[in-house]
């Protein structure tokens, strides 16, 4: 986790997970989960444990130098 920057570094995305399914790739910074920003491991953690197994989520991700939203179905 780089301090630096706001968001969540995916450092991890292991084959044939969630985060796998809908597109994250390691690397990726997540910035906001559901329209929840994720600017720290501790935002991230709390927008993460509200969510409901089974749900579609929108998760905005920076990769390089461009904002992307993927749709990630929850296990």
């Amino acid at each position: 986790y780089d301090s630096e920057l706001e968001g969540v570094e995916a450092r991890v995305v292991s084959p044939g997970d969630a985060a796998d399914r809908g597109g994250m790739k390691a690397g990726d910074r997540i910035i906001s989960i559901a329209g929840k920003p994720t600017k720290d491991i501790r935002a991230y953690m709390t927008v993460l444990a509200v969510q409901k197994p089974g749900s579609t989520i929108e998760v905005v991700v920076v990769r390089g130098d461009k904002n992307l939203t993927l749709k990630i179905k929850l296990d």
